[in-house]
């Protein structure tokens, strides 16, 4: 776009959705609002009382947002005039404030004037939280040559205004959940466990620094297409996406579960990893009955493929020899084929025997009973 070439409504309104995500269009947004209302300076800040946060500015010489928060936002007399007008209005403000009460201001003498050559305002203020007195502020300055009453200022914030208002309210939600999101994951980082937070529907919003390395170089876990967490075992990938469906479930819903175990089986040279799943926040059943979609945390427990005593298996569970050799294989990833071709039995007798430690364990999944042994302990098979 040149320099002489006014911007298209169209195109500003793009760049108003556009600064939602990336803020520092929002100077461009104040730069095209200016050229297009043919004022030479544009201002937009968010206003809470004498407090101000510069979104964005243009037309301004040697502007330093920091120092107007800082020091003159209290000062400005006529913002002060402009959030005690109605909102949402587009208003002239010499129509309010006589211009040499403002040419005569400290603020102006100190400030304003050494920074832009605007004079005559148009502006408006739209509210974005009404019980924080929360108000997004836009000034447009017009050179002291320009005609006070010509209608393009307050055509173009008119037209503007519903715009700014929702990509106001989008772009102060986003930043306060990408806030919150920052400390959750610089909490998380203290933990030494790897912990991964997700949607219901398995798409990684955090993962920590523990869980970060399980993602790469090993690959135990991964990111499919779909943007959905896997991990090296499609077995255990199901798994973990059954048990996310589970932790999603309303609390009341039958079959929602607390805690679920997923036992991932890497390679040679990576460890066992053990996944459990636990739902952060269920909402409650929709009028309709469609479950919840709350938070999923999947907090990992690494162990080194080892050996676990046959003796502690015995001992803790009440297996037998046959029993207790089996799920110590099984602890150290050995599949129930492996394990029954290792032993010199049938594939039959082994889920025979796993289905009896099934019994004698309460559990009722392998991944459930690999746990238990696991967390025994190395040995001595």
């Amino acid at each position: 776009m040149g320099s002489g070439t006014v911007p298209k409504f169209e195109d500003i309104v793009d760049k108003i959705y556009a600064a939602v995500d990336e803020r520092i269009l929002w100077n461009d947004v104040a730069r095209d609002i200016a050229h297009a209302a043919g004022a030479v300076s544009c201002s937009l800040q968010v206003r809470s009382g004498g407090k101000a946060k510069i979104v964005g500015a243009a037309g301004y010489k040697e502007f330093d947002p920091e120092v107007y928060e800082q020091e003159y936002a209290r000062q400005d007399v006529r913002a002060q005039v402009l959030m005690g007008l109605p909102a949402d209005e587009v208003h002239l403000l010499h129509h309010y404030m006589p211009q040499d009460r403002f040419v005569h201001s400290t603020y102006y003498n100190e400030f304003f004037r050494r920074i832009t050559e605007g004079y005559w305002s148009a502006a408006t203020w739209i509210t974005l939280d009404r019980g924080a007195g929360l108000g997004l502020a836009i000034g447009i300055h017009r050179s002291r040559r320009a005609d006070p009453e010509d209608s393009a200022q307050v055509e173009i914030l008119s037209s503007l205004s519903p715009h700014l208002r929702r990509a106001g309210r989008l772009h102060i939600k986003l930043n306060d959940v990408k806030t919150r999101i920052g400390q959750l994951s610089d909490a998380l980082d203290h933990f030494r466990q790897p912990a991964i937070l997700a949607t219901a529907e398995g798409h990684l919003v955090i993962a920590n620094e523990a869980a970060s390395r399980l993602f790469d170089p090993t690959r135990i876990l991964g990111i499919d297409p779909t943007g959905k967490i896997v991990t090296c075992s499609p077995k255990a990938t199901r798994e973990l996406w059954q048990a996310l469906e589970a932790a999603s479930r309303p609390a009341p819903q039958a079959g929602a579960q607390q805690a679920r175990d997923i036992i991932v089986n890497g390679n040679d040279q990576t460890p066992l990893l053990a996944l459990s799943v636990l739902p952060l926040q269920r909402r409650e059943t929709t009028a309709r009955g469609s479950p919840g979609d709350g938070s999923i945390m999947i907090l990992g427990r690494e162990f080194v493929p080892a050996t676990v005593s046959v003796d502690t298996l015995r001992s803790a569970f009440g297996l037998s020899a046959a029993e207790a050799r089996l799920l110590g294989l099984l602890a150290t990833g050995a599949t129930l084929r492996q394990a029954a071709e290792f032993i010199g039995v049938s594939y039959s007798t082994v889920m025979s025997q796993i289905k009896s430690c099934f019994q004698k364990t309460g559990t009722h999944r392998q991944a459930e009973l690999v746990a238990l042994a696991v967390r025994l302990g190395p040995g001595q098979v």
